[in-house]
């Protein structure tokens, strides 16, 4: 199961890439590997802290169990937590490293949604560093 987003509104962050892709793929691969990287870093992040890309706190567990009782939520295999990226050309694609993923990220009528993908304000600047970074790599500038 695959799911795709596309996010808008991200027009500095688009041309950023675009500007980077003109000087050939090496650049650009490697800046889409340490955004991979980065979002993975923050998305693993939220499961420890158990708050959504809102930073909101994930809905508790309507029963506890003997099995669940002092135990994270949505840490029951530790498989939902394996958050994985793949980066091609021009691209970059972060999810869950199984298909279930999506029930827990927008919930089903029995489960409340607890959702853990997403780019917040943190993502978005730790982003930006990162192509600001390999941009000046490129131009060898340090400011």
């Amino acid at each position: 199961m695959t799911l795709e987003v596309k996010v808008s509104g991200l027009d500095e962050l688009n041309a950023s890439l675009e500007m980077l892709g003109r000087f050939g793929d090496a650049p650009l691969t490697r800046a889409l590997k340490s955004i991979g990287q980065a979002v993975v870093g923050q998305t693993i992040e939220r499961f420890e802290n158990e708050i959504d890309p809102d930073g909101n706190k994930w809905k508790r567990r309507k029963v506890e169990t003997n099995k669940t009782r002092g135990r994270k939520i949505l840490h029951n295999t530790g498989q939902l937590k394996r958050v994985t990226y793949i980066n091609g050309k021009g691209f970059v694609k972060i999810g869950a490293s199984v298909d279930y993923g999506v029930f827990h990220q927008f919930g089903t009528k029995k489960m409340a949604a607890r959702a853990f993908l997403g780019i917040n304000k943190d993502d978005y600047e730790e982003i930006t560093e990162i192509l600001t970074n390999q941009l000046r790599k490129h131009f060898g500038t340090n400011n």
